[in-house]
């Protein structure tokens, strides 16, 4: 759905702010510059509301017809989610009572929100810049715990600082470049000064530690893929995680050939968790295929888990990326158990556990740990690339400053470097909205629902 960008915020909209379906509680919201006057029209006040002050009112329609007996409750501008004068309608959660207020709200004046626009507003408005808007998004469409805390994280503006303070950096520097071509006797000679060169350099590290340090997988599922030789209990341990039978298991070796995905939730986490064809000499060229798109996996994956058989231990091949831990643990007597688990310790691949999914020791433990596996604190999820789309614009930023530094080094006029330097700026404001494009804008908020 498109937004109406330019005329719209002289309206008054109103949206459904809960949930369609019977409740004990619905809550209707209105926002614009007529928001507290219609709002009097339904709910009479013989004086004018306190702002933020829930009150008991009784809901009339034009013909004076009860509606509801519900709380009301004035924001008054500035001092509200969206900036405008908000007053939200706390009712009784039958949808006919709904519909009949929202009606009658539009009956005096008020137009149905499109999907988004009380954010919209609300980033129109200065209360959020488009980072954190977007993070309300994700809030909203959290589907575990730890999107929930991700989406929070984010909320909290940490990214959107990091990222003012480059782009005021550089425009600091394109403000002297500028003055320098309007008026060349200011401040020295061609403009280009030490301390120009250095700060570029600076804060294309920053950019580059963004970049590297970006998480866009910690939105969606945990990608986990369970590695390792023949038979050594992956998919019994998928099933044993899932709760039920997801995939064929049986004693002979080579029963997985492709790859096979099964989602879950675990430890208030989603998790998309591969079991693959084990990896070894091939015998044929179908299991061949099956084993090269098990290394494919590895390498896309969270988590690789190389799964140890206690009997009959296989380790990782060099080189490959996985974590390990040894299945089957109730086959070895404890001090052989220990002897392995010490020889894992103190090898290249991290150590996570051993287990049984026979007697089911060890399963929890290791649960636990897969999903806090390389997982970010909220401190350092707030400051964390998230968003496909930042991550794109901030691979574009960079690749205009290497291109920028290397013509500052080559000797390049003053007026070229500008247009590179404001190609720079442009791309790391559109992540916070700085002279954000209307298509970006629509394509960010036709995502929420109506009402938010």
């Amino acid at each position: 759905m498109q937004h109406a960008l330019t005329p719209s915020f002289q309206d008054t909209i109103v949206a459904c702010a809960t949930g369609p379906a019977t409740g004990a509680l619905a809550i209707i919201r209105l926002a614009g510059p007529e928001a507290i006057q219609i709002g009097q029209k339904v709910a009479p006040s013989k004086r004018r509301r306190e702002s933020h002050r829930l009150e008991l009112t009784e809901i009339f329609d034009p013909n004076h017809n009860l509606l509801d007996e519900a709380m009301i409750v004035e924001m008054h501008a500035p001092r509200s989610y969206t900036g405008d004068d908000v007053v939200e309608f706390h009712l009784h959660g039958a949808p006919i009572i709904v519909e009949r207020v929202t009606h009658t709200l539009q009956q005096y004046g008020a137009r149905l929100a499109n999907p988004g626009e009380y954010t919209l507003r609300a980033y129109v408005h200065g209360k959020l810049d488009l980072t954190q808007a977007e993070a309300v998004a994700d809030l909203i469409a959290a589907r575990s715990e730890s999107e929930l805390r991700v989406a929070g994280a984010q909320l909290k503006g940490k990214l959107s600082s990091d990222l003012n303070s480059l782009v005021d950096s550089l425009e600091t520097i394109l403000r002297d470049w500028q003055a320098v071509l309007d008026f060349p006797e200011y401040p020295s000679g061609d403009g280009l000064v030490d301390g120009h060169r250095a700060k570029l350099g600076q804060i294309r590290c920053k950019i580059q530690e963004k970049v590297s340090d970006a998480r866009v997988d910690v939105l969606g599922c945990r990608e986990i893929v369970l590695c390792g030789a023949p038979n050594v209990g992956k998919s019994t341990l998928l099933n044993t995680l899932a709760g039920e039978q997801r995939v064929l298991v049986d004693v002979e070796p080579g029963t997985t050939r492709d790859p096979v995905r099964v989602d879950f939730e675990q430890h208030v986490q989603r998790w998309s968790m591969w079991d693959t064809a084990g990896i070894r000499e091939a015998s044929s060229h179908l299991e061949k295929m099956g084993i090269d798109l098990t290394h494919q996996r590895i390498g896309r994956a969270d988590l690789a888990l190389w799964i140890v058989a206690a009997d009959k231990p296989v380790l990782p091949p060099e080189g490959l990326d996985v974590a390990v831990a040894i299945s089957k643990s109730d086959l070895l007597a404890s001090e052989a158990l220990s002897a392995l688990a010490e020889r894992l310790e103190l090898s290249d691949w991290t150590y996570l556990g051993a287990f049984s999914a026979q007697n089911g020791n060890g399963i929890e433990d290791l649960t636990q740990t897969i999903s806090t596996y390389k997982t970010l604190g909220e401190d350092e999820l707030a400051g964390v690339v998230v968003r496909e789309r930042h991550l794109e614009l901030l691979k574009l930023a960079d690749d205009v400053l290497v291109q920028l530094l290397a013509a500052y080094d080559g000797g390049q006029s003053l007026d070229v470097l500008a247009m590179d330097l404001q190609d720079c700026i442009e791309y790391l404001g559109q992540i916070v909205g700085r002279n954000v494009k209307v298509e970006v804008l629509n394509q960010v908020f036709s995502h929420f629902c109506i009402g938010k």
